[in-house]
């Protein structure tokens, strides 16, 4: 079972994923990942690792810009230094992408660090 400490170091996870987004800052999006952690969006690859990870992310910073970015989490659960949640997303880009709507689901796998701390070991996202 989680914590109310878990439960704050995952929204704090959360809330720095949603800030780098709209920031445009990968370093501090893939500060957010394990270090082979696996990331998959909707028509792409998937991506595993802070490298390739970072690559990624600076392509679709580079294409588009998420002007909001709104992370609602649908259920979090977890135990044993490992946690999931589900949840929605409603954002913004501009300029707008064929095909991407502003209401998705996502899913986010957290592992607890060495140090107590949370970070994400998958990531996924799609339309909803």
């Amino acid at each position: 079972m989680l914590t109310d400490e878990d439960r704050k170091g995952i929204d704090g996870v959360r809330a720095a994923l949603s800030d780098a987004i709209v920031a445009g800052d990968a370093g501090t999006y893939v500060a957010c990942f394990t270090s082979d952690a696996f990331v998959m969006h909707q028509d792409t690859p998937s991506v595993q690792g802070a490298g390739p990870i970072r690559e990624h992310t600076e392509q679709i910073f580079s294409a588009t810009t998420v002007t909001k970015l709104v992370l609602t989490p649908v259920r979090v659960d977890g135990g044993e230094g490992v946690a999931w949640e589900v949840g929605v997303q409603e954002l913004a880009v501009e300029p707008p992408l064929e095909g991407f709507k502003s209401k998705r689901k996502y899913l986010h796998v957290y592992e607890r660090q060495a140090d107590g701390t949370w970070k994400i070991a998958a990531g996924m996202s799609s339309n909803d």
